[in-house]
């Protein structure tokens, strides 16, 4: 995870205007979402995107065939996983898998703080490459001799020919998801900069005993609960050569030590000064206030917070989903780098018919600072072309295949005002 990994505002903002013309009446409210106008206007909203893409330039590098090594929308449903059924489960018998990915490079914080805060399973998966292999063993050999990680699952991923500067996210995300145990019935997805507040992990399992019937939510489908992020800051930590951060020992572990942060000018939202849009929809100030439900009902019987409509296209939460056979989807392998890795999942669980509610109680992730790693050089150095080539690709392609598998189009929608892709 990098501060603004999902978008430098000011530079992907331009090349999104090249992507999508803003409409006023690309998206509605959701009181109003279910209906024919909204499906048009859904409808408006991918064909938008796809016609305003320089098409002269850019048509032969759309893809024509599904590729059988990456796994992607088209063949997903077939992938074989350790799925647990779709039923109702009682609080005893829920059950959440974290997962995580990382070089050897960025799992110091994950080993002093990650697994100290959550207790239970976690799968680590670590991208391995030539140059890391030997630092690899010898880290491995001092975490298992330190005993501070005896709940994680590691798994070593390999792929020939490819180097750090490569780093292909949504692979390492889906190897996770296919490592997690036996019994799982909720997983969460998070990157290795980021660290689980003390309370957690037991604020999930509260949460999400909650879903009703045995597809989710109480209107019967399947609902996402969204971990408010934040991150701690150091502008040190933005120098390409700078280690991880070594002093780290301020971590925010409580919500009173997150409002202190803040008072204190150390911490904020997650990307809010490089990519405001990406955690917007959480409403992390009235969530900070805690005003954790809906109004109306006694608290026992109360909702979480629920978000009707996404304030932009670029909200890219991190959430918990079920995990079971039909109700969740695996992380397209086609986007990788920094381009829409994140924003294709969330897209997905929309089209899907997922709620989306936000995490009650007052427990969050918090990023730490570090340096640049050497995909991330690699993607600013390569500018404009690897932007639109992720940019064209989710736009021209992955959400008109969206609509064409999903007729009814996404159960949450955009806000009359929201921003575009």
């Amino acid at each position: 995870s990098e501060r603004g990994s999902e978008g430098k505002e000011k530079q992907e903002s331009s090349n999104d205007d090249s992507i999508k013309k803003k409409t006023k009446n690309s998206s509605t409210d959701a009181e109003s979402e279910r209906g024919s106008t909204e499906k048009a206007n859904e409808k408006k909203e991918v064909d938008a995107s796809a016609t305003s893409v320089d098409t002269a330039k850019r048509k032969d590098d759309l893809p024509t065939a599904p590729d059988k090594k990456v796994l992607q929308l088209s063949t997903m449903d077939a992938d074989p996983s350790n799925f647990s059924k779709c039923a109702s489960v009682s609080l005893a018998d829920t059950h959440v898998a974290l997962i995580v990915h990382a070089t050897p490079s960025r799992l110091s914080s994950f080993v002093e703080h990650t697994c100290a805060s959550w207790k239970k399973a976690i799968v680590m998966v670590v991208f391995l490459t030539s140059e890391t292999e030997e630092t690899w063993k010898t880290m491995k050999g001092e975490i298992d001799a330190s005993k501070k990680c005896a709940q994680v699952t590691w798994v070593e991923f390999r792929e020939e020919g490819v180097g750090e500067g490569s780093y292909p996210v949504n692979r390492l995300r889906n190897e996770g998801l296919r490592n997690v145990p036996g019994g799982t019935t909720h997983v969460l997805v998070m990157d290795a900069d980021l660290v689980p507040s003390t309370g957690l992990e037991g604020a999930i399992l509260r949460a999400v005993s909650r879903e009703k019937g045995e597809r989710g939510d109480e209107e019967g489908g399947v609902e996402a609960v969204v971990i408010p992020a934040f991150e701690k800051f150091d502008d040190a930590a933005e120098e390409p050569d700078m280690e991880e951060q070594e002093d780290q020992a301020a971590v925010p572990g409580s919500l009173s030590d997150l409002i202190e942060c803040i008072a204190l000018g150390s911490c904020g939202v997650f990307q809010e000064k490089d990519n405001p849009d990406g955690h917007s929809s959480t409403n992390t100030e009235r969530w900070l206030q805690g005003k954790y439900y809906d109004d109306g009902g006694d608290k026992l019987e109360r909702r979480p917070q629920q978000i009707g409509c996404f304030r932009s296209a670029r909200y890219e939460p991190y959430v918990v989903v079920r995990w079971c056979d039909g109700a969740t989807p695996f992380y397209d392998e086609r986007f990788s780098g920094y381009g829409k890795n994140k924003i294709q999942y969330v897209s997905h669980l929309r089209y899907m018919g997922y709620a989306f509610s936000v995490l009650p109680e007052g427990e969050f992730v918090v990023h730490l600072p570090h340096g640049r790693s050497a995909a991330k050089a690699i993607w600013e150095a390569n500018g404009d072309n690897v932007h639109m080539d992720m940019d064209v690709l989710y736009h021209r392609t992955f959400l008109k295949e969206l609509q064409g598998k999903y007729k009814k189009g996404p159960r949450v929608r955009l806000c009359k005002a929201a921003k575009g892709y």
